[in-house]
């Protein structure tokens, strides 16, 4: 079994990596409307995607420590 400080250290970790991807997430978000280029735009959605998956993971993790 692991012990605290591990069990903590998981936590904070995954605890940034949920506000970062969240962060990054909501930067697209709000950016989208204002890019006009096709290619530009889908490339944007897959990485709002991307980080909306990692952001659920690290959730994941939070909940479970």
């Amino acid at each position: 079994m692991e012990n605290t400080a591990t069990l903590t250290y998981t936590a904070e970790l995954a605890e940034q990596i949920y506000k970062n991807m969240k962060m990054g997430a909501d930067s697209i978000v709000n950016l989208l409307p204002k890019v006009e280029d096709g290619k530009l735009k889908t490339h944007m959605t897959g990485l709002l995607d991307s980080y909306e998956k990692y952001a659920a993971d690290a959730k994941k993790v939070l909940d479970s420590e």
